[in-house]
């Protein structure tokens, strides 16, 4: 078999903006495969709910910018029934070993997922024990993509799928305080665990997760990443990538550079000097985990992990100010309820490295779900910056909106227990 090389990965954190409301993202996609009448696109909607309401979103989109329609298919794949369409599309669990299916696949250069669960495309597209084996489908999309330069792109779901290792349930509350579980967690209201799964394997260089900053997802990640267990099908990840939403992360095929395009961030975080205790008192499954090193990207940013470590282009045209000349901030305050808004990115940057001082903490109490939350558990973060870290800032973008980014940045993340005390200080557990 020929091979003409690997197509781009486009990773999507939710939330995308539909063309007409000004995501240029279609039009890269659309320009990897040689443009408007080249570009033949096969929209996986199995992840949603409603599947052929949101196919035909994506559809949509991609006419908005320029494709024509007979160049664009939903394939029928799914395993939920939308009450609302006039057949079952539970029937389509089945498809992705469906001869004509994987035909329509191998026609295409452009292979995009909807988002909704992530575990639904695993079921759809994979089979076999731990659904280890892939269906007709999943093999004519991974040689279409690795021999044949089709672009694979999603959304939410559609990106969180990507890895070898997936999370698919669980939050950072939980992740920390609770551990992890490697059984189905998903849809259950009482288990905050993240769930450690397998993913597709598009993407070969870490773990992904979406939504990242405004669903507070940083803890959930780096707790999946340093879990170390005996399942052949889960393998520690050193590197994992946090998509922020409304923003995708292009990986350019054959290469090892990412870029970052859209309207807020990425986190990386790297555990490879990661050190976790996990003889946290009173809590079994609780951890701590200290040296996480992060660093966060955001439009026009890109990166190479093809070396020993990380390289950062850091765009200097829209980012001109060097927060390490003149911090601009001087002093900050511990956060309340850090993980579940926006909050780590404005400790990173605005309480850090825009700031004359070196550490900015948060701390979550309560079940992590309320904003408002109190009692004497919950999960702390310490985020440091030291001679290595770096910051830059600036607003010269055709949106004249104001980004960070920054590199080098430790994290560390702690499960707290509140001290009784009337000092109101806390002690990590």
């Amino acid at each position: 078999m020929t091979c003409s090389g690997e197509g781009d990965l486009f990773m999507a954190g939710g939330g995308l903006a539909t063309y007409e409301n000004g995501s240029r993202i279609y039009e890269r996609v659309i320009d990897s495969v040689g443009g408007e009448s080249e570009a033949k696109i096969a929209i996986v909607p199995a992840a949603s709910g409603t599947p052929v309401q949101s196919g035909e979103g994506w559809k949509q989109d991609f006419v908005d910018a320029g494709v024509p329609e007979s160049n664009i298919e939903v394939l029928p794949l799914a395993t939920q029934d939308d009450p609302n369409t006039a057949y079952d599309e539970s029937n389509w669990a089945t498809n992705g070993d469906n001869q004509s299916v994987a035909n329509t696949v191998n026609e295409s250069n452009v292979i995009w997922f909807s988002g909704g669960a992530q575990n639904r495309i695993i079921d759809v597209l994979k089979k076999g024990t731990n659904n280890g084996e892939d269906t007709l489908v999943a093999s004519a999309i991974r040689s279409q993509h690795e021999c044949h330069g089709a672009a694979i792109g999603g959304s939410s779901a559609g990106t969180t799928m990507a890895g070898d290792d997936m999370p698919g349930a669980g939050d950072s509350y939980g992740a920390v305080r609770d551990g992890v579980s490697l059984t189905d967690t998903y849809g259950q209201s009482d288990d905050f665990r993240v769930w450690a799964t397998q993913g597709m394997g598009f993407l070969d260089v870490g773990v992904i997760d979406t939504h990242f900053q405004q669903r507070g997802r940083v803890a959930r990640l780096a707790r999946l990443m340093v879990y170390e267990n005996s399942a052949e099908d889960l393998e520690r990840q050193t590197l994992g990538f946090g998509v922020g939403e409304n923003t995708t992360l292009v990986f350019r095929g054959d290469t090892t550079t990412a870029e970052v395009y859209g309207e807020n961030g990425v986190t990386i975080i790297d555990t490879s000097d990661t050190v976790v205790d996990r003889s946290v008192p009173g809590d079994d499954d609780a951890v701590n985990m200290t040296n996480i090193e992060v660093h966060y990207l955001t439009r026009y940013d890109s990166f190479d992990y093809g070396g020993s470590s990380l390289s950062f282009n850091i765009d200097t045209t829209g980012k001109t100010y060097d927060t390490d000349e003149s911090p601009y901030y001087d002093g900050n305050s511990d956060q309340a309820a850090w993980i579940y808004n926006t909050a780590s990115v404005k400790m990173m940057t605005e309480d850090l490295v825009d700031n004359t001082e070196t550490k900015v903490v948060g701390t979550e109490l309560g079940n992590g779900t309320d904003y408002y939350a109190g009692g004497d558990k919950g999960v702390k973060v310490v985020y440091t910056q030291d001679a290595d870290t770096q910051g830059w800032w600036g607003d010269n973008y055709d949106d004249g909106v104001g980004r960070y980014a920054a590199t080098n940045i430790r994290m560390d993340l702690y499960s707290y227990t509140a001290e009784k005390a009337s000092n109101g200080k806390g002690k990590q557990e």
